[in-house]
């Protein structure tokens, strides 16, 4: 029997290389003897399991690549392992005759507040394909990516492009081999990394057995695909999950030249521009595609960005410019902040150098004009209202406005339309602030308007020691501030010790500037000169969705000793059914007197401590 079965599958192998070397554009020919054989399978499967016993509890660790390092002389000992070795942070295994088994660690995802519910520009006009990836689709812990892909879906949908979603397994081996040339706009949230010496994008199909790989074994031998294992919290529970991805050599040999004429590609991943020749993106670029952008570093803003920037190059801004536009937070991911570890700063880059003019829609130049403040002038109030229009706009559909104390970065915050026109309240700090403008609109005749504008006003103000702002991104929701003194319990908050909206001007130096009870914020509280030393407790709380029962995502940021800002969130939410025991969220402890930002980001559920607590009714 043992016989027969050996020959059977030494005929399907012979026939599978057939088929592959068939579909195949531009493979090398394999010499029979190159081929992995059967024992040689049946080894690698058993020492691949083996590994993946300590490779994969190693990998849920805080600290990975120190676990790997003391395993990695056993693990290159086994059969069919050429080498093992750490590799940018990840673990790799080199199979004798065959490719790469990699391990990488995700990091969590950091979304800067740029969301904003919006009416939908049309243009019938544009009938292009886009195509949107959502590979972490499944990790709870990547939630937040899914709001972001029906965002997008709409929004294009309503453009008048043709939208196609893929989600998990169905962003398989078989998609990026066949149908990605079938679309104008590629727009992929998925696990990337520059791993010995390849740019790895992740798929969605899983590897759960060795047929897949054995049938395409050619090009995983040739760095086209590997297996590359995650941490992945699916119904709670952290767990490694490996998936098939592809490399740069994938795109060179799977697609003739010009199969992406002029194509717009985005690549949230980590590391897609690390590779000093970016292959990944010039292999791309040299099968016809106008722009690839990514990032050079691990990052955990990729996926918000990636939607930043298409929402602003949609209302007809050029790639230039809509990078210039983006708020600092979301082109720039300083590593070690928004829980996105790693040795240097990632950056928002693209390719070629050619495509600063490149646009996916064309649209007419329009003109922001800010009535208020105004440009130059000094104010003595810590809070102003922003005022101004997009000149021949009938409708808004998307306003943003950062506001900057150089050379610290900025943080943004959505402008409320009405009609053409916007407004907003801002935070002002001590010296000169800039103030930068971006919106898109619809014009009378239906052709969506761009325009943009920066002034600098300047703050003659109290310095402060603590300036916070909370913003959150729904209408018709009451989303709360509060700040604990020192030495407080969870058992202090809505009482005379906190800082909110029912005692807005504390003993202690806490003051809460205004209680917005419709929606979007933002809300502040600073301490201009502190009086208790220790950790203060920085809370948001969702007190009231008006019986709408809508989840909202919560933003806060912070600064001490007029330094930079900390920025944190997005928190996902809810409230239910217009009650007051909505989510509790601990934000961050701000240590006095040196100032020091730890986060906490931890949920409350309110119901285990309301015998504790008297949340007070808020006068309307």
């Amino acid at each position: 029997m043992r016989n027969i079965f050996l020959k059977f599958i030494g005929i399907f192998l012979v026939l599978s290389v057939i088929i592959i070397t068939g579909c195949k554009k531009e493979d090398s020919i394999v010499q029979s003897g190159d081929n992995i054989t059967d024992e040689e399978w049946i080894q690698i499967q058993q020492s691949v399991e083996y590994i993946s016993v300590t490779a994969d509890s190693i990998l849920l660790t805080s600290d990975p690549v120190t676990g790997w390092q003391q395993k990695i002389s056993n693990y290159a000992n086994l059969d069919m392992i050429e080498s093992a070795f750490i590799a940018d942070g990840a673990l790799v295994l080199k199979i004798k005759k065959g490719g790469q088994i990699i391990w990488s660690k995700t990091h969590e995802a950091y979304t800067p507040p740029d969301n904003l519910e919006k009416p939908i520009i049309k243009n019938s006009e544009n009938n292009s394909k886009v195509l949107l990836i959502n590979q972490q689709y499944e990790d709870e812990a990547m939630a937040h990516t899914k709001p972001i892909i029906d965002e997008l879906h709409t929004y294009f949908s309503n453009l008048g492009f043709i939208v196609d979603v893929k989600n998990a397994d169905q962003a398989n081996i078989d998609l990026f081999q066949n149908e990605l040339n079938k679309y104008f706009i590629i727009y992929d949230i998925s696990h990337g990394g520059y791993i010995n010496n390849h740019t790895w994008l992740s798929t969605g199909q899983k590897h759960s057995n060795w047929n897949f790989i054995r049938n395409l074994e050619t090009w995983w031998r040739d760095n086209e695909i590997c297996v590359l294992s995650n941490n992945v919290t699916i119904n709670g529970i952290v767990n490694p999950v490996s998936y098939y991805c592809i490399s740069e050599n994938f795109i060179q040999n799977r697609y003739s030249s010009n199969s992406f004429p002029n194509s717009f590609i985005y690549l949230s991943g980590c590391q897609t521009f690390k590779s000093q020749n970016d292959e990944l993106a010039n292999a791309f670029i040299n099968k016809g595609a106008g722009a690839v952008v990514g990032w050079d570093e691990s990052n955990c803003v990729g996926q918000s960005s990636g939607r930043f920037l298409l929402i602003l190059m949609s209302g007809g801004l050029t790639l230039q410019e809509g990078i210039t536009l983006l708020p600092a937070a979301n082109k720039l991911d300083h590593v070690g902040e928004h829980s996105c570890p790693g040795p240097t700063e990632s950056n928002l880059v693209f390719l070629p150098q050619s495509a600063l003019n490149y646009k996916i829609v064309n649209t007419s130049n329009g003109s922001v004009q800010i009535t208020t403040p105004v440009n130059g002038n000094t104010y003595y109030n810590r809070v102003v209202d922003l005022q101004g229009y997009l000149e021949n706009a009938v409708s808004l559909s998307f306003g943003r406005a950062e506001i900057s104390k150089p050379p610290y970065q900025g943080i943004s915050i959505n402008l409320i339309p009405n009609g053409g026109a916007f407004s907003q309240q801002i935070l002002l700090r001590n010296g000169t602030n800039n103030i930068k403008v971006v919106c898109n609109g619809l014009g009378s005749n239906g052709i969506p308007i761009a325009g943009t504008l920066s002034i600098n006003v300047t703050g003659v103000l109290p310095a402060l020691n603590v300036g916070t702002e909370l913003r959150w991104n729904t209408d018709y929701s009451d989303v709360d501030f509060h700040l604990l003194p020192p030495n407080s319990s969870l058992s202090d908050l809505w009482t005379t010790r906190d800082c909110y909206y029912n005692n807005a001007n504390t003993s202690w130096g806490g003051v809460l500037d205004v209680d917005d009870v419709n929606g979007y914020g933002p809300e502040h509280i600073t301490i201009q000169n502190y009086q208790l030393t220790g950790d203060y407790r920085l809370f948001i709380h969702y007190y009231s969705d008006h019986g709408i029962s809508t989840p909202t995502d919560g933003f806060a940021s912070i600064f001490t000793f007029e330094g930079d800002w900390n920025n944190f969130g997005p928190y996902r939410i809810e409230n239910d059914g217009g009650n007051n025991l909505g989510d509790l969220w601990e934000v961050c402890r701000i240590s006095m007197p040196s100032g020091t930002i730890t986060p906490v980001n931890q949920r409350y559920n309110l119901g285990d401590y309301i015998k504790q607590i008297t949340i007070p009714s808020k006068k309307r």
